[in-house]
């Protein structure tokens, strides 16, 4: 989805999409890294909209990443500090800071 918009919007795009992702989801994007847009601009743009790099594969079917040409990154939404503070019922479990691998 990056490579499809005009450059300089990507960081508008990732924020937007983060936008959707409940507190400990996961946003998923594959794409190619043969272009003007590479993993280092996708995975700071992730951290401006407050998500975490998860996990990243080189496919879709979750085959391990060793650099190439296209990789799959999921990076999971961290909650702000606002949803950290909420009370929650007894025994639930507590919304993490950071992330955890899926």
């Amino acid at each position: 989805m990056p490579l499809f918009t005009p450059e300089g919007t990507q960081p508008a795009l990732v924020e937007r999409c983060a936008a959707h992702v409940v507190p400990g989801g996961l946003l998923v994007a594959g794409f190619s890294l043969d272009r003007h847009y590479g993993l280092d601009d996708w995975d700071a743009d992730c951290t401006a909209a407050g998500m975490a790099l998860a996990e990243r594969f080189a496919t879709l079917d979750r085959q391990p990443f060793a650099g190439g040409d296209y990789a799959v990154s999921c990076h999971r939404s961290l909650p702000t500090l606002r949803e950290a503070s909420i009370p929650r019922p007894r025994g639930a479990s507590p919304v993490p800071l950071v992330h955890r691998p899926f």
